[in-house]
């Protein structure tokens, strides 16, 4: 017979930050759910810290996905601010800064954006949009 203590759920009650891989009791942990996973940081800036940050090259996303021995292994003493800043420079992505209209994607925002159109442009007939074509059923509500 297998012993009961195998069938008792037991919570897990620590973690660790995925940022900066602190470890600690989960309840002093800041929680952001992402569809239905729960990720956990020391604090809100390590969680958008994170989030900028974990997609932007296949290395920082790699080593974001590591356990703390793991991850303290490959960063060698540095931290993972110092970590992210050289991988950045390697691939030619440049860090964002507030106000200057550039993203750390290399992308410009945008305030307007003019699109021409053809003066003899039509729009498609009124019947696609009410319901009229093939189907029956009430159009138009």
């Amino acid at each position: 017979m297998i012993p009961r203590q195998f069938f008792e759920h037991r919570p897990n009650l620590r973690c660790y930050c995925q940022w900066c891989a602190q470890r600690g009791e989960r309840k002093g942990f800041y929680k952001l759910r992402d569809g239905p996973v729960d990720w956990f940081f020391c604090n809100d800036a390590h969680a958008l810290e994170w989030l900028e940050y974990r997609h932007k090259t296949p290395g920082i996303n790699a080593v974001l996905k590591l356990t703390p021995d793991d991850r303290r292994v490959v960063l060698g003493g540095r931290t993972i601010e110092e970590y992210v800043s050289v991988q950045l420079s390697q691939q030619g992505v440049g860090h964002a800064h507030p106000g200057d209209g550039e993203r750390a994607d290399g992308l410009r925002d945008v305030d307007r954006v003019e699109v021409s159109v053809q003066e003899d442009a039509q729009l498609p007939p009124e019947t696609l949009f009410l319901g009229g074509g093939r189907g029956g059923g009430a159009g138009g509500v």
